[in-house]
């Protein structure tokens, strides 16, 4: 069993700049104070897990740095990808409610640092602070409707037109890095495949299609959006909202409570 360890920074509840984008938006300073006495913080190497399937599921994990990927294995021994995580983002809370096993796997994508929260600490926040209760209500909502939304897609949309909105995707949650072009985001082949619910081959086909038409740039896992308007085309999706981009200092900014969806 993977067990959280400690490590050499940990960041404060009440100064987090993530917090304003997590479920704990809207805990009092008090409440706060409770997590910070029991959480432990550890760094993840890409490729180390934070918890394995089949783990006792003792807490919950919310990101501070980097990106995770949750997956469940199949028979074969292929993974598939259920979501990716990034800062902000809690992970393996869905086990803790019934005090089960984890029914999936999540590991790094790059460098994670991540906040452990025990299990029993979690329910008990969940139970005296109504403002987390509702968020979790509405996360585990846009969870379902999110799966929903992907089963219709894999029966009514085309490999090329999943991967284009795949990859909105990943320009929405995890924003570009400071040349405002490539995605904040490290995914081999076969991660990318398994996003998009493809095989590896049709994947980087439909990749080099669009390297070769300017749509995109393509550096081993590095992945540029050169042409955001004609990936919407493709995906036949709306554009909303801005795309977040890395910044000079993460530890410079102020939570801000987002509004619960």
């Amino acid at each position: 069993m993977t067990t959280p360890n400690p490590g050499t920074h940990q960041p404060g509840c009440d100064r987090c700049w993530v917090r304003g984008h997590s479920v704990f938006c809207g805990l009092e300073a008090e409440r706060l104070g409770t997590i910070e006495a029991r959480k432990v913080t550890r760094t993840y190497r890409r490729g180390e897990p934070l918890y394995i399937e089949g783990d006792s599921a003792n807490g919950v994990y919310c990101l501070y740095r980097g990106a995770a990927k949750v997956f469940r294995t199949a028979r074969d021994g292929r993974e598939q990808i259920v979501r990716l995580a990034s800062a902000g983002d809690l992970v393996g809370y869905r086990s803790v409610f019934d005090g089960q096993i984890h029914s999936t796997c999540a590991t790094a994508l790059d460098e994670v640092q991540a906040c452990f929260i025990p299990r029993a600490q979690f329910a008990l926040l969940c139970e005296n602070a109504p403002t987390l209760a509702h968020a979790m209500l509405g996360l585990l909502s846009h969870q379902l409707v999110a799966v929903e939304e992907r089963m219709l897609e894999l029966t009514q949309k085309s490999v090329r037109e999943r991967l284009a909105e795949t990859l909105l995707q990943l320009h929405a949650i995890f924003g570009v890095e400071r040349d405002g072009t490539t995605l904040d985001v490290r995914l081999s082949r076969g991660e990318l495949a398994e996003l998009v619910g493809a095989a590896t081959e049709s994947v980087i086909r439909f990749l080099t299609d669009f390297k070769r038409a300017g749509v995109l740039s393509l550096r081993g896992k590095r992945i540029g959006i050169l042409e955001l308007e004609t990936l919407h085309d493709v995906a036949n999706v709306e554009i909303h909202g801005t795309v977040p981009q890395r910044q000079e200092s993460d530890e410079d900014r102020e939570p801000v409570c987002a509004e619960a969806a």
